[in-house]
Formats: C-alpha cells, structure tokens, sequence
C-alpha cells in the first residue's frame, strides 16, 4: 500500500490562538519556546495575571477513552517581573480539576498515543482528575553578548475510577531546563536549551464496593491485544516511570518591524513499566524531532509548527520463579524474561501545522499522521483527517470598558482511514478501536466563539469576562463546549 498524506488540526490548539489586540513587535519574543535564558532579551514590564476558569463539555462525538460528559475547575496565576538590573523571573500556578463520565478501558492519563501497556475496565465509569502544575524561569540580562537562565517545571496529578473496578492514579514529574542566549550582531541571536524530565506514573491499586465475580479487567499490550481475567483486579498494580533527555537550537532574527524566531528541538524517552514483584510487561521508547517558527510584522503574524515522532516498544514474557533460602527458610520472589519480542508495537506520528493571521482575519491549516501496528501477529490502525479553520478577530474600547471577539469555523474529514486488525472479535476491537475509528472518519464542522468584556480598574488592572463556546458538528451528533472565565491583569 502506498504511503498516504494526512491532514488534521489539533482542535485545542486553535484556543490558544491570539485572540486580543495585535502583538507588538519585541513584547514576548521568546515566549513559545522553552528556552528560559530568552525571558532575560524580552521587553516585558512587570506584569501579571490571575483567573478562574470553568466549563462543561458533553455529546456523543467522543472517544471511548476519553468519556462522554466532562465538567471542569480551574485556577491560573502568571507573573513576569524584573529584579534590578541583573534578573528576570517568571512563574506560573495551574490547578485543574475535573469529572468524566462514561469513560472506560483506560485507568491511565495518557491513552492516546504512547506507551500500549496500559489497564482499564470495559465497564464504563465516572472518572476525577486533578493536575498542579507550577513553572518557573529565571534569567540573567544580558552579561555581554550573554545570557543564562533555568527553567523549572514540577506537575502531580491524581486519577480516580468511581466506579467498581475502583482504581486511582498518581503522578508526579519534574524537569530542568538550563538554557543560554548569544547576541551574534544586533539582528541575529542564538539560543541553546538542554533539558530533563522525569515522570512516575503509579496504579495504587483496585478496590471494589461489591463483590462481582463477572466482574473483569483488561491488561493491554497494543491495539486489540488485551487478557481479560475475571477478578483480575485483585491485588492488580502498576507504575510507569519515563526519562527523557533533549536539547533545543533556537534563533532570533529582527530587522526593522519583521521578527522571526525559530526553534528545533530533539527529545528521547525511555519509559519502564513495573507491576508487583517487580513484574515487567515490557519497555517503551520514543524519539521525537520538532519545529516550530513564528514571524512577526506590525500587521501580520505566521506560525509553523512540524512534529514528528517515533516510539516503539519491546515485549517480555516473563515467568514467576521461587528461591528459598535452605538456612532462613525466606522465599524470594523474581520474574525471569524468557522470551523479548523487540519492537513488537510500533508508532509513527507526524503533525504540520500553518497558520496566518493578520489583524483582523486568519487561516488555520494543520496536518496529522497517525501509524500504529503490532506485530506477530500482525494488526495495523493507521488514520489521516483534514481540517482547515477561517478566522476572524476584533476588538475595541469605550472609554474604561473594552471588548474582544474571536471566532473560527472550518471543515475536518478524514482522508483515509485503515482498521486492519489479526482478531477483529476481541473485546477491545469491537468496544474501542472499531468505536474510534467510526469517529475519527466522521466529517467535522468545527466552530468556535470567545467573547471577552473588560474594565479597566484601579492601577493598571485590568478585569476580564470571557465566555466561549465550540461546537462540533458532524451528522446528526456533536461535541459541545461551554466556558467561562473571569481574569485580573495586573
């Protein structure tokens, strides 16, 4: 079969998407990447921000894994300041909690996309999440043609099944990232980021509320493959712990009122997966290179973004082996590797992104390339979509009152689609993947509205309203959103 091209928008992207007055050339120039020594060449003032945030999303247009009806919280608090004449600083607090209902076959945060060797109960459930995410960069001004900052980045987070299977989630990761800047000539500067970031993943445990002796839980190792065991839960656990190393290039240029910043960065994950006895299902691996470029004018900005990622990983078959001591009588317990099936589950996954914008209307186009199989036996799930979003800004002010808008509407359908799988009768074939893939074929209508009303307070504050709502649309069904949202900009 010839390799085919594949287009998609990440929906939740386009949210993120300038939607208040044009950029002024030189504010926050560093601020999409990651490099915290680039804070210390910006031209922010000391400002800040702090809201609350909620909404509630609900239809049937859904993923199995990700639930039906979701209800969400949030907290967010931002602040850039300047400490004398040798460092600037940057933090920020995120809190969000949410409940998922109708959500199954996944007792883990990262369904989609990443390590197979997951668990979940076919019976659908309620789910609460909960996530902490504090961020801090800090950098010197410029100390010659230098500069040096560290950014630190430390997230937990806690998922909870309400149902029978009960089950509950906790994570925490942490990364560093020291990173440095170098002024070539007035136009160009270069920028360095080296990072690393540790992940720990951890099932506790399964508990129930009444006993079922029908009750059964899944263990999977990649697309349909999935042993279900009648009261597999029991005593039932399982941690994942990720290590990732990577660098990130990155370069400024301006001239006059253009500005383009580019990056490209290089990340390695190598992920271990443990149960009790220090039991190993297998090991997971991924290798990622992206892109991303933005320009600048007075009057119009573009952004390009390019992602693309390998992962694969080995399965082990394992048997449990006893040794006891003949003086202390103790038994020790280890799981012995007899057979290693490399790249058994493989992964490619690619993302183009182009989008142009002036002050008043914009483009959005984004492509996306999804390739999954698992081999011997051999099963494939490969899938491509299409999207392109119009949009349309304005904004305005009336004496200490102001307003913005922001809307988009667009077109998603999928290109091709392929479902290939060694035993289409399994549970997680009928239940899940022949679910998603009726989904993921389906033809979108996306459309997406924020309005935001403000006040200008007491000073230099600034109090925001905002109200939004998306809506996808695709024959006679829908994924519905709405939110609200009250910020302080200080």
């Amino acid at each position: 079969m010839n390799r085919k091209k594949a287009y998609i928008v990440v929906l939740t992207m386009v949210s993120f998407v300038a939607c208040g007055q044009a950029q002024e050339v030189g504010d926050n120039i560093w601020g999409m990447t990651v490099n915290a020594a680039g804070i210390g060449r910006d031209t922010v003032s000391t400002h800040g921000m702090v809201g609350v945030r909620t909404s509630h999303t609900a239809g049937e247009l859904h993923r199995v894994q990700d639930g039906g009806q979701k209800n969400s919280v949030g907290f967010t608090a931002e602040k850039w300041q300047t400490i004398g004449q040798k460092l600037s600083v940057s933090g920020s607090f995120e809190f969000e909690a949410n409940r998922t209902k109708d959500r199954a076959w996944a007792d883990v945060l990262r369904p989609y996309e990443s390590n197979p060797f997951i668990s979940g109960s076919s019976v659908k459930g309620k789910y609460d999440t909960q996530m902490f995410c504090l961020k801090a960069q800090m950098s010197s001004l410029p100390i010659g043609r230098m500069t040096y900052g560290m950014g630190l980045e430390y997230t937990v987070g806690d998922l909870s099944r309400l149902k029978d299977p009960r089950s509950r989630v906790e994570l925490a990761e942490y990364a560093l990232r020291p990173a440095v800047t170098f002024e070539a000539n007035d136009a160009v500067v270069l920028g360095l980021e080296w990072h690393y970031s540790r992940r720990k993943e951890k099932l506790i445990g399964l508990t129930t509320v009444a006993d079922d002796a029908n009750l059964t839980y899944y263990v999977m190792s990649g697309l349909e493959n999935a042993i279900g065991t009648l009261g597999g839960y029991s005593a039932y656990s399982r941690q994942y712990v990720s290590h990732t190393i990577g660098i990130e290039v990155s370069s400024r240029l301006k001239k006059d009122n253009v500005c383009n910043l580019t990056s490209i960065g290089l990340e390695g994950e190598r992920e271990y997966i443990e149960g009790s006895n220090r039991y190993q299902p297998g090991r997971y691996f991924s290798r990622t290179i992206s892109m991303c470029s933005k320009t600048w004018t007075k009057s119009l900005t573009c952004i390009t973004k390019a992602y693309h990622n390998q992962a694969y990983a080995d399965q082990y078959k394992q048997v449990l082996q006893t040794t006891k001591d003949s003086e202390t009588g103790v038994e020790t317990k280890t799981w012995q590797t007899q057979i290693r099936y490399d790249k058994r589950w493989q992964m490619k996954k690619t993302t183009a992104t182009i989008e142009v914008m002036t002050k008043h209307l914009g483009l959005h186009y984004d492509l996306r390339d999804v390739r999954m199989r698992h081999v011997v036996p051999l099963s494939e799930m490969n899938y491509c979509q299409m999207t392109i979003m119009a949009m349309g800004r304005a904004s305005g002010r009336r004496n200490n009152f102001l307003w913005r808008g922001d809307g988009r509407v667009g077109f998603s359908g999928a290109t091709s689609t392929k479902l290939k799988l060694n035993n289409a009768d399994a549970p997680m074939a009928k239940e899940v993947l022949e679910e998603d893939m009726n989904v993921i074929a389906k033809n979108i209508i996306p459309m997406i509205v924020d309005i935001s009303l403000g006040r200008e307070a007491w000073h230099g504050t600034t109090v925001w309203l905002n109200i939004g709502g998306k809506l996808l649309l695709t024959e006679g069904i829908n994924r519905r959103t709405s939110n609200v949202s009250l910020t302080i900009e200080f």
